[in-house]
């Protein structure tokens, strides 16, 4: 992405937009950019370069950080005040819970976090004479916090079922935290008997289905998705996948303990496939697809049927989705690589997707 470095030209203004002073790869000026899209604030982005920066960014602000936002001609600056700043501003959609206590536990949650970004600053600039398992150790205690709290709250996200400001305020963070690790070769990993409830580590590698890179078939012979290389063992068949993680990763438990309700979750991923071929053939078949209605239909009806009988909001209970829910989902991506070869980070798993 194009940035604006010494000796280039302010560019004009957009009339009608506010404008986000910011560098694509800043975690500080990303909170910025996130909230003004949740916010829908139409804005133009101008990136600084700075490791060179232009005299005339020194008027906007006058140390030259970023991210700062011109909202009219008004100048915002530091990412947590153009939040706090915007979703007062801006009300729809909240980020905070209306209730008073709820909105100042987040805050304070937000406020904690600080310590783990500059934890990661220290990691990545190495300037306090540290290791990274000791920077790692000094802040267990707040990310124990952190998911403590989320396992109390019994929701996908601190804002509840969509992100909220605590959620948009890390997620930065979260996006980048292998980054130490990946630049000096040194852990930077978060101690998994302490903190349960962090995810598998992986990254992701999205393959063109309709031009299969030719290493690819080294991984999977029939050059499919989904494929997990976990630790140089190799994984294939989605449901495949989702039981072997469930069993090596029992935390969350997936399927209820029960073994008659264990097997009626399984019995209902199994009648789902039938609703999964329907569809496929409905959405590849260039014949009338009225003759998958009702295939589909009947599967669909006899899933909502047990719905109902269980009285929950998730075949998993009222908490979270369990393995009925989530079988289906297809993976998000999260890096994309192009090209003959793709770099593997060497602490954690891949997984190939389609794009």
């Amino acid at each position: 992405l194009f940035c604006y470095f010494v000796g280039s030209t302010e560019p004009p203004k957009e009339e009608g937009k506010s404008r986000l002073y910011s560098m694509n790869f800043c975690p500080f000026a990303q909170r910025a950019r996130i909230i003004c899209n949740v916010k829908k604030i139409p804005h133009d982005i101008v990136n600084i370069d700075l490791k060179n920066k232009p005299d005339w960014y020194f008027k906007i602000h006058p140390k030259g950080l970023v991210p700062a936002l011109d909202l009219k001609g008004q100048i915002l600056v530091e990412s947590l005040d153009i939040a706090e700043f915007l979703n007062e501003k801006y009300p729809d959609p909240p980020l905070y819970p209306a209730d008073p206590e709820k909105k100042a536990k987040d805050k304070e949650l937000i406020e904690k976090f600080g310590k783990v970004v500059a934890t990661w600053a220290a990691a990545l600039y190495k300037k306090d004479g540290k290791t990274n398992q000791e920077r790692i150790q000094s802040i267990n205690d707040v990310l124990l916090e952190m998911e403590t709290e989320l396992e109390e709250r019994g929701t996908t996200f601190y804002g509840g079922n969509t992100p909220g400001m605590v959620d948009y305020m890390i997620w930065p963070w979260v996006e980048r935290a292998r980054v130490p690790s990946l630049i000096d070769g040194e852990d930077f990993d978060f101690p998994k008997d302490k903190l349960s409830k962090l995810k598998i580590p992986h990254d992701i590698v999205n393959i063109d289905l309709k031009n299969k890179p030719d290493w690819y078939f080294k991984i999977h012979p029939k050059g499919l998705v989904p494929a997990l290389d976990l630790e140089g063992q190799i994984l294939v068949e989605s449901l495949d996948i989702a039981e072997f993680l469930n069993e090596k990763y029992p935390d969350p438990p997936l399927y209820p303990a029960d073994p008659e309700k264990k097997a009626k979750d399984k019995e209902l991923i199994e009648k789902f496939s039938k609703l999964t071929a329907a569809w496929s053939v409905a959405l590849h078949s260039k014949d009338d697809k009225s003759s998958q209605e009702s295939a589909i239909t009947d599967a669909l009806l006899k899933m909502e049927i047990e719905l109902v009988k269980r009285g929950t909001t998730f075949y998993g209970g009222i908490s979270r989705p369990r393995t009925s829910n989530t079988s289906t989902r297809r993976p998000g991506s999260k890096h994309l690589h192009w090209g003959p070869n793709h770099p593997r980070t060497s602490q954690s798993h891949t997984l190939a997707v389609t794009v």
